[in-house]
């Protein structure tokens, strides 16, 4: 199933425990615990390079972010490779793990590699 065909689905549940169950059924993330709240209508590209564990809530507009795009400048500009000499620069891109018991609030970025543990609140606004 497609990613955008997966987002149109979610926008029709119209509640967090709804999509979170339907994204652990379709195993659109690389694990979702049970009992998880899943507020955005988004589904993140490299989705299965995401971990969630049981009874996390993911509020309203947080972005799971698991690649990073500055590649896209640093691997073709061949002026600032010479003049800083960055070399070969790849498309990065890294898992991220929530653990047990989390709540993130709105509007919170989570970067590639970020690992929550257990029993942790992010506050909203929170950029990691």
């Amino acid at each position: 199933m497609s990613r955008i065909w997966s987002m149109m689905i979610l926008f029709l549940k119209r509640e967090g425990f709804a999509r979170a169950e339907y994204i652990r059924k379709n195993r659109l993330f690389g694990h979702i615990g049970e009992n998880c709240y899943y507020h955005p209508f988004t589904i993140p590209s490299e989705s299965k390079l995401i971990s969630m564990g049981d009874n996390v809530v993911i509020s309203k507009g947080v972005e799971l972010i698991t690649h990073d795009m500055s590649y896209a400048l640093l691997g073709h500009d061949k002026e600032l490779e010479r003049d800083i000499g960055t070399g070969e620069y790849p498309y990065y891109k890294k898992g991220i793990a929530i653990g047990n018991n989390v709540m993130i609030g709105a509007n919170s970025l989570i970067m590639p590699g970020v690992s929550i543990g257990n029993r942790v609140i992010v506050g909203g606004d929170s950029s990691n």
